[in-house]
């Protein structure tokens, strides 16, 4: 039950979230990004392939905390910096997880860019993984991130 409440949430607040999108000329590629931020500092790296975007750089996340009935959900502004010098974009990501959950999920859109991304867009899911154990206890966590990203 615990777990079809979140889905609906989640459900729910992606439709809201990603919108019905426009249409543009250059086609939309796969993408798939992993990232891993240390809860510590706020800081972490990523690699991605597909999606117009560099394949490795730096991440730093914004974020905020907030208890929705059973769950926890997180609204994060996560900057990734690409380690090759041509930007930084900017994915609003909107997770949800239960309490001691040793996963998270939720939905991610592109929020900003700058140089070589200043016009990208897309949308997509994601999964994390919390390490060493669960989110109760989290030193970091590993984000799976998957979808469709397009430059102009």
């Amino acid at each position: 039950m615990r777990r079809s409440v979140l889905t609906v949430a989640l459900v729910v607040a992606a439709t809201a979230f990603l919108g019905s999108g426009t249409a543009t000329a250059a086609p939309a590629t796969q993408v798939v990004i992993n990232a891993t931020v240390d809860f510590e500092t706020g800081v972490g790296s990523f690699v991605a392939v597909g999606g117009g975007v560099c394949r490795s750089g730096a991440t730093s996340d914004v974020s905020v905390v907030r208890p929705l009935g059973g769950i926890i959900t997180f609204d994060v502004h996560k900057t990734f910096t690409c380690a090759d010098g041509s930007g930084t974009f900017t994915l609003r990501i909107f997770a949800g997880v239960h309490p001691c959950a040793r996963f998270n999920s939720g939905v991610w859109r592109v929020a900003a860019g700058t140089g070589a991304y200043e016009t990208l867009s897309g949308s997509g899911q994601l999964v994390g993984s919390y390490l060493p154990a669960d989110s109760c206890t989290a030193t970091s966590v590993d984000d799976h991130l998957t979808g469709k990203m397009q430059l102009g």
